[in-house]
């Protein structure tokens, strides 16, 4: 069957049966001819309406110049199918949208091919990811996965997850594990970017095969270079920056070498992916083609939606619910920074709460774990950092 004959026979079904609409996912744009995108769309966004009087009526409302009609839809509607009205309907509104995001796919590649710039490198990588997303099989809610994985496990070692620092691994049951969305809060100046940078350290150390996705937003990809490499060497950024000048001979070998590690390694630094949807987009995308796989992002509050009408705490929900959502999807540990209120500032014990969190509702409901940097002045010692975690699904806290 033509895909055109396909879009028809979902629409007669449709409105031989207008009831099933409710069951089935519908979206006009998937639909190639102009008057069968009208009445899809009237049937999709306007639940109680069902007759062919009241869909034309709220066509014309919309097109008055539409050759929608009575007649037109019930000679529509003569050719649906009684038996299995719902399930032939679902498949049919499948293979319909896979072949609109192949459609847009094509389009999109054959304008890279044309005109190779980065916006139509993007547009084509959108297009690819919307694809995917089309072609993933749907959750019919069946156990038989979960329990499948589970008897494996009867017989079969499984892994603890990604090994990090041993005190923290221990807290979380073994260490950072798929599934999991681990929000890190601190007030500015704590360490929240230096602790990110030791964390990736400490998990290539432990993993050989791991792979660190790094999203930076506050500072260049090369600032962010400079901080690994002074983890690494201990030598100061300004000295990096001014290496000719301000680094010994040995230093220079010291440098280069560490040049060469981090070349190797599998380590990846965005600082121009701000969007959450791109976020989302590009660790999808490489965590599928690594299974020991950790993205760190710093921070949460210069992430952005692609609504930008939406209020502040409007956007912190939609971010941390798609980015949750990415990690039982996609099986892989995340680490989320994010800043905490100010009026932690103005309180005597100056250890955080849950309840610092900015916009901390969606934070802490998205979260598997919550825990936070703050430092502390010992008498006669340097100021120590500590990671305090206050929530913790599948582990302690402390």
């Amino acid at each position: 069957m033509m895909i055109i004959e396909q879009q028809r026979q979902v629409l007669a079904n449709l409105l031989l049966k207008p009831e099933i609409a409710a069951y089935v996912e519908l979206d006009d744009s998937w639909f190639i001819d102009r008057v069968d995108r009208q009445i899809i769309n009237v049937i999709a966004n306007s639940p109680g309406i069902s007759s062919h009087t009241e869909i034309e009526r709220a066509v014309r409302n919309i097109d008055p110049f539409s050759p929608v009609s009575e007649d037109l839809l019930f000679n529509i509607a003569s050719d649906g199918e009684y038996l299995d009205t719902l399930a032939k309907t679902e498949t049919l509104i499948e293979s319909i949208k896979i072949a609109h995001f192949e459609d847009l796919l094509t389009r999109a590649t054959r304008r890279y091919t044309e005109n190779p710039t980065a916006a139509n490198f993007g547009k084509m990588k959108e297009a690819i990811d919307s694809l995917d997303e089309a072609q993933r099989p749907k959750d019919d809610g069946r156990l038989d996965s979960s329990l499948d994985q589970l008897t494996e496990r009867l017989n079969i070692d499984v892994s603890m997850g990604l090994k990090s620092f041993g005190m923290l691994d221990m807290t979380l049951g073994g260490g950072l594990k798929g599934g999991q969305l681990i929000t890190i809060g601190a007030r500015p100046g704590v360490g929240k970017t230096a602790f990110g940078v030791n964390l990736a350290e400490k998990v290539l150390e432990r993993n050989r095969s791991a792979r660190i996705d790094f999203f930076v937003l506050e500072m260049s990809q090369r600032s962010m270079v400079e901080r690994f490499i002074t983890s690494r060497t201990g030598i100061k950024t300004l000295n990096i920056q001014h290496a000719k000048k301000m680094t010994t001979a040995e230093e220079k070998k010291q440098l280069q070498e560490t040049y060469r590690q981090l070349k190797s390694q599998n380590i990846r630094i965005y600082s121009n992916s701000f969007e959450v949807d791109d976020i989302v987009r590009t660790i999808r995308r490489n965590a599928r083609e690594n299974p020991e796989y950790l993205a760190i992002i710093d921070y949460l509050g210069l992430i952005s939606v692609s609504d930008k009408r939406k209020q502040a705490y409007e956007k912190v929900s939609e971010i941390t619910r798609k980015l949750k959502m990415l990690t039982n999807e996609s099986d892989i540990p995340l680490v989320l920074f994010s800043q905490l209120n100010r009026g932690i500032e103005a309180r005597q014990n100056k250890r955080p709460m849950l309840s610092d969190l900015r916009d901390s509702g969606s934070i802490e409901q998205d979260s598997n774990v919550v825990g936070f940097l703050y430092a502390e002045e010992q008498e006669g010692q340097e100021e120590i950092t500590y990671l305090d975690i206050k929530k913790n699904r599948e582990g302690n806290i402390g």
